[in-house]
């Protein structure tokens, strides 16, 4: 597998497996690369030592302000202890290291666990920065102006029309994980669980059900279902995720310009013009 790798690649995978012996608990030996796994902002990698398996993660060098290292290590050391995270084994800013979890993306069969599993992030105490989503896209927006990106004239008028939305009331402010879709969920024999967490911060929950949301274009049907199983009465609280599903839409649009992906402003534009 390893042939097929840039030199790069190989190079960071080969530090990264370099430093088993300081793993907890560590391999038997120094683990060999198996499969590289799916994953956008970061590669991972499936490694083996024969008898035990771990995900190499290494971190990508893209700049982007919502991720903290040190945030998502306190997250997953919390989320661990509450049995819906793979223990972490070993971390520094380059790469991570993960006990392997098998099993498989859940599907929208599995809204009632889903919902469960935001329930109990959110019931996580985790000291870690809060984030204003507000500032944060307009973070990614300079990112775009200093990359000297150039949008369209629709996403500056989705951008302008998103910032120009009235503000809810947030009250209550919870650990969220601010990524979680399905790509990020692993459907094990024991329950769902979460993995990558590298833009958890202190947030309105109403956010984290907005990504979800929005990213798997949930049906009034399933995102009532979502809710019953999430079972956190807040006052509002569809009408702040219907707020937050716009903000995270421009979010992704910056995001994936900052990436060089290719972006669509459609479904978020149908959005705006239907509030």
């Amino acid at each position: 597998m390893q042939d097929e790798l840039s030199p790069d690649t190989k190079e960071q995978l080969n530090e990264a497996t370099s430093t088993w012996e300081d793993w907890t608990p560590s391999p038997i030996g120094r683990p060999t690369p198996k499969q590289q796994l799916g994953g956008i902002t970061n590669l991972s990698f499936l490694v083996t030592d024969g008898p035990g398996q771990w995900v190499v993660r290494l971190n990508s060098d893209v700049t982007d302000g919502g991720i903290s290292r040190s945030n998502e290590l306190a997250a997953l050391a919390s989320a661990h202890r509450a049995g819906i995270s793979p223990p972490m084994v070993f971390s520094n800013q380059n790469f991570l290291v993960s006990k392997y979890c098998p099993g498989d993306m859940p599907t929208l069969m599995d809204l009632a666990e889903i919902g469960s599993l935001f329930a109990d992030i959110h019931s996580l105490n985790v000291s870690v920065p809060p984030i204003d989503l507000l500032t944060h896209l307009e973070a990614y927006q300079f990112q775009v102006r200093d990359m000297q990106i150039t949008p369209d004239r629709d996403v500056a008028d989705c951008y302008s029309r998103v910032m120009a939305m009235p503000k809810p009331k947030i009250t209550t402010r919870v650990l969220c994980h601010q990524d979680l879709t399905l790509s990020n969920m692993i459907k094990t024999n024991s329950g769902i669980v979460a993995i990558d967490w590298e833009y958890a911060r202190q947030s309105d929950p109403a956010y984290d059900l907005a990504v979800f949301t929005y990213t798997h274009e949930l049906t009034q049907k399933q995102f009532s279902d979502l809710l019953n199983s999430y079972a956190r009465h807040e006052a509002e609280l569809p009408q702040r995720v219907d707020y937050f599903q716009r903000v995270y839409a421009m979010i992704e649009i910056f995001w994936s310009l900052i990436r060089g992906g290719e972006i669509n402003t459609g479904k978020l534009r149908a959005l705006l013009d239907s509030a």
